[in-house]
Parts: C-alpha cells; structure tokens; sequence
C-alpha cells in the first residue's frame, strides 16, 4: 500500500470541497449563474481543521475558493486576509456575520466551529441567503438537526454535511465491492483512527461536542 504525503491528501480532498454541500448538477447550475467564475467561500472558525486542512486545500480548488472569514479573534482575521488577499470587508467577526447577506463575493459558508455551534451559525448563514456546509458531526441532537435543515429550506438554500467519505473514490470502490460480493461475501472488517489529545480540547467538553470519541472520530 502506498503511503501518500500530505500535499497528495490535501490535493484529494480539494476535489470534493466544492461539492460537500451541493449536488453536482446545483454545483454547475450555481456557476452558469455567476458566469463561470469560482464559487465563494466564507469560513467560520478559524481552528486547527481550517487552518490547517481547509485553508491550505482552497489554494488549490478549481471551482471554489475562499473570500471571507468569520472569526472571533481579530489579529487571526488579519492574518488570513494578508495570507489569502482578502478584501479587508471580508473579514467578518460573529457579531458582524449576519452582514453577510450583503456580500455578493460569498456563495457558500463552511461552518467549522465546535458541534453545539453550528445551529446557530447554519440558521444565520441560511437567512443571509448562504448556501451552507456544516462540519461534521452535523449537531449535538437531532432536533438541533431538524432545526437547520428547516431553517436551510425555508430559505431555499442547499446544506451539506463536510464529511468526505461519500464523495472519496476508494471507499465508493469498496462499496461496490461489497454490494457486488466481486470477492464474495464479507467476513471481517478491521479499522481504526485516533490522536493523542496534548492539551484540553472542546472534544472532550460533551456540551461542546456532543460525546466524545463516538461523536468525533466514531461518526
């Protein structure tokens, strides 16, 4: 089994950003609308997962990339706005997120924030009119869930849910595998993942994340 590097796996990722939210079909209907240029991106939260992964994958997207941050901390806005070139308007602090809805250069805002905060975020992005993904796990409780989804339909915008796995080529491949019993039927399945936790992290406040390593890595 090959080993990839991390250049590799953020380059595999950066092909399903733009379509964890949006069918594909709304995907190209949304880019006739604008003309053909690149679908806007708006992060909210400003962590390690964004700073890290999804800030890093937008400078390689094709169909999408990133013109406006939310965040809570002035000095990280500044920072990505040298970092990204974003318009200084574009940075948005979560009391003056809802100003969104004015801003034409955002399509789509990723909501990347502790799990019990993204229903109060979707629902906000949803009446500036934003398309919507919300990082995974989705909520902290199904009604929060329901919640979104209707605030998301209410303002005929689309919601995704930024969980790669149904969009990754390999595990469709190994979907259809299974379905199919090509190798006959499967017997056994062994798999694993974790970190180790250096410092305390929302993930182990249940508040904040809704359960632990279930809610987190289980999902």
């Amino acid at each position: 089994m090959r080993h990839f590097s991390r250049r590799e796996f953020l380059r595999g990722i950066t092909v399903t950003i733009a379509g964890l939210a949006l069918y594909p079909r709304t995907v190209a209907e949304l880019l006739a609308q604008n003309r053909g240029r690149k679908l806007g991106i708006a992060l909210l939260g400003l962590g390690g997962y964004a700073s890290g992964q999804l800030g890093p994958a937008l400078r390689e997207t094709r169909l999408c990339e990133l013109r406006a941050v939310v965040t809570g901390h002035p000095e990280k806005g500044e920072q990505w706005a040298n970092e990204f070139s974003l318009k200084k308007q574009n940075i948005y602090s979560y009391e003056t997120f809802d100003r969104i809805a004015d801003n034409k250069d955002v399509d789509i805002v990723y909501v990347v924030t502790p799990p019990a905060l993204h229903p109060d975020f979707v629902i906000r992005a949803a009446r500036a009119g934003k398309h919507v993904i919300s990082e995974k796990p989705m909520a902290t409780s199904v009604t929060d869930c329901d919640r979104m989804i209707a605030a998301c339909g209410k303002s005929n915008v689309q919601l995704g849910v930024g969980y790669r796995m149904h969009y990754d080529l390999f595990r469709k491949e190994l979907m259809r595998i299974a379905n199919t019993q090509e190798f006959g039927p499967l017997t056994k399945l062994n798999g694993n993942f974790s970190f180790v936790m250096n410092q305390k992290q929302w993930r182990v406040e249940k508040k904040l994340a809704g359960g632990g390593a279930m809610m987190d890595l289980g999902i």
